[in-house]
């Protein structure tokens, strides 16, 4: 998870792509991460998982960032990628 705090970073995408293949089994991980202040990190973390993330748990928290964002949150606009990521879900049933 450390290197999808930047993916600007020539192995972020390398590493999102094969973490997607484990997401259910890295819940824990992915919703660490959303609990942090560490926003930019969270904007990419939401950016990678959100869209095919199965996890009840995860889509909430998405939800949470989209409808309620803290201030840091709208300031580095985790919140916009948030609703983004909820307007797109197409299978998804976030609540």
């Amino acid at each position: 998870m450390t290197w999808l705090q930047d993916i600007n970073w020539p192995i972020s995408g390398v590493m999102a792509d094969n973490l997607l293949r484990y997401q259910d089994d890295i819940e824990d991980e992915i919703m660490f991460v959303l609990n942090t202040n560490d926003e930019v990190w969270k904007y990419w973390v939401i950016s990678v998982f959100g869209n095919s993330t199965k996890s009840i748990k995860v889509q909430e928290r998405i939800l949470q960032i989209a409808t309620s964002p803290t201030q840091n949150e709208i300031n580095e606009e985790v919140n916009l990628v948030a609703i983004e990521v909820i307007k797109s879900a197409k299978c998804l049933h976030y609540r």
